[in-house]
């Protein structure tokens, strides 16, 4: 769980173009499937992460089930 607000959270659904891994579970996001883009600044570093869409569903429910002041990591 992350404590600290990100100074950029930008979340995109898109469709794959080609085949990626999802950084969740490391599992095979098909070409045709729709991922989410997940870009991110913290503390002044840059990341991006893709998720694939059942990883991106747990993401969102944890952050549902959270008090506002934590947040699920981004790689589960």
């Amino acid at each position: 769980m992350v404590d600290e607000c990100y100074a950029v959270y930008d979340e995109v659904p898109v469709t794959a173009a080609k085949e990626h891994c999802c950084d969740a579970c490391k599992e095979t996001i098909r070409k045709g499937d729709t991922y989410y883009r997940i870009g991110i600044v913290f503390e002044g570093s840059a990341a991006r992460v893709k998720r694939c869409a059942r990883c991106q569903a747990l993401h969102r429910h944890l952050r549902d089930l959270s008090d506002g002041d934590t947040w699920p990591d981004e790689h589960l």
